[in-house]
């Protein structure tokens, strides 16, 4: 059994700080990485993994990602996750970001209602700073924490440097995402947590780690907080 910390029913009222995980969350950029995992796997001439299978991949750390379907490679080519994850890049560098359906809407929405707007991701700082740019987000965020700068989710530790930054205490915050590692590290950290997830299969797998609540859309976070 997975046990969880104990934490103080959630209230609205001491919030001021919401954290977002970026990729699935507020980019819908699941379907772009899967398929340049792919298209790097078809020029390195392996197998192609399940798509699904990829697409639930993401979430951790790229290298991570690279082991999982490929570990007999990395394990014969030391060079392999570097070349692998170049390619990678240089694919993903070619797509337009895409936000989810009013996403940016709902995000100005709770600026607007003067909460702090942070992002904690597993994505390289290099791609998410392109990424904030060029969909309109980075006006909008108090600070932004990825692998560069503390360890990757699961861990706690961009939350607990996001808390350090912006001077508040765990009850003061609210973490949201859509993968298994939002939660867990949200658990470590002390604070709650929101999943948000469309796929009912996902949800259910997200509803058994006891997120505070789950959400299938960004746009219902506003109305949930003040329920």
């Amino acid at each position: 059994m997975l046990l969880m910390p104990h934490k103080k029913p959630f209230n609205h009222n001491q919030l001021n700080t919401i954290i977002f995980d970026w990729d699935g969350t507020l980019l819908d950029s699941i379907t772009p990485l899967t398929e340049c995992f792919l298209e790097a796997s078809r020029e390195f001439n392996l197998p192609e993994p399940n798509l699904n299978e990829v697409s639930q991949a993401f979430g951790q750390r790229p290298d991570q990602v690279i082991k999982q379907f490929f570990y007999t490679q990395t394990q014969k080519d030391p060079d392999f996750i570097k070349e692998f994850s170049l390619s990678f890049r240089k694919n993903y560098s070619n797509k337009k970001p895409r936000l989810f359906s009013l996403c940016l809407e709902t995000l100005t929405k709770l600026k607007n209602l003067s909460y702090q707007l942070c992002i904690a991701t597993n994505k390289t700082r290099a791609i998410l700073d392109k990424e904030l740019y060029e969909t309109g987000v980075l006006s909008l965020i108090h600070t932004s924490y990825t692998p560069s700068e503390a360890e990757a989710k699961p861990s706690p530790d961009m939350l607990n440097k996001i808390m350090n930054t912006c001077a508040v205490l765990p009850e003061n915050c609210l973490m949201i995402g859509d993968h298994q590692n939002d939660i867990l590290a949200a658990h470590e950290a002390g604070m709650h947590a929101v999943g948000i997830q469309a796929n009912t299969q996902h949800r259910q797998q997200l509803s058994k780690l006891n997120p505070t609540g789950l959400l299938k859309k960004i746009e219902d976070l506003p109305s949930w907080i003040e329920s």
